[in-house]
């Protein structure tokens, strides 16, 4: 039987992606500028070796709709991965 442990570290491995959060459709009242300002936000991604948020841990920011690798010599030690941003925005982990 596979641990949720195990599960979750295979899921975080290799690339975070964070999907890019809606830009006002065209010919609405948002300016060029705003629409700039959205396409360049990002997001930080908080991720630690071991359960729980303990252990060694470290925070990258990543910019949304952009694929990242993990950090150098974070590949196979993470356990525990979030995306820190509190709006609408998702990641994606892939192996």
């Amino acid at each position: 039987m596979v641990s949720i442990k195990a599960l979750v570290a295979l899921v975080a491995i290799n690339i975070i992606s964070v999907t890019a959060i809606p830009v006002p459709e065209a010919g609405s009242s948002a300016d060029a500028s705003s629409k700039t300002i959205a396409a360049r936000a990002a997001s930080s991604i908080y991720m630690c070796e071991h359960e729980e948020w303990n252990g060694q841990c470290t925070e990258d920011s990543v910019e949304l709709g952009t694929c990242k690798n993990v950090p150098r010599g974070w590949k196979d030690r993470i356990t525990s991965i979030r995306n820190n941003r509190k709006d609408n925005s998702k990641c994606t982990w892939y192996l």
